[in-house]
């Protein structure tokens, strides 16, 4: 009888077998760095992290993250009845003056303003070509929906599902 020794079995084994075995480990190790890369890109795209995921007693949970973005409404409302609204998403935490500002960016009009330091903060001059007018007594001033405002425009953070307007109006 000739009977293979368990040692030769195993080298047979590994003979036949250590190819499929190597691409195996080398794919996984390649699917997995990819997929790394890929869900960093996007969330780096985004700006945020979209999921993070924990292993919490070998279940998997989900959590958004902290960053989240609202929708809110800006309106530019100049003194001869000409009337602009924008539907913005923002993240969290931006500021009326920072709203402002994006849309000038992403809208194209122009925006000008002063910045009166940590106190004080912005204060706004002129948006899309009208500026505010010391003779005549006229200034833009913003609104909370509909409401006057009473911080200036650094200073307060806009809410989910607010209209904030701009209204150049005569004092």
């Amino acid at each position: 009888m000739n009977q293979e020794s368990p040692f030769s079995f195993f080298q047979r084994i590994v003979k036949k077998y250590f190819l499929f075995v190597l691409v195996f480990l080398f794919a996984g190790v390649f699917l997995l760095s990819s997929y790394q890369q890929i869900r960093q890109g996007v969330e780096n795209f985004l700006g945020k992290a979209l999921i993070e995921e924990e292993s919490v007693a070998g279940t998997m949970t989900q959590k958004e993250d902290v960053a989240k973005e609202i929708h809110v409404t800006l309106q530019l409302e100049e003194g001869d009845g000409q009337s602009r609204s924008f539907d913005m998403i923002i993240p969290q935490k931006t500021t009326v003056y920072d709203l402002l500002k994006k849309a000038s960016e992403l809208h194209g009009f122009s925006l000008q303003a002063t910045d009166y330091g940590t106190e004080m903060g912005m204060f706004v001059e002129e948006i899309d070509g009208v500026k505010n007018s010391k003779e005549q007594s006229s200034y833009w001033l913003y609104f909370v929906n509909d409401v006057s405002a009473e911080v200036g425009p650094s200073q307060k953070e806009v809410q989910e599902g607010e209209t904030i307007s701009w209204r150049y109006k005569a004092l």
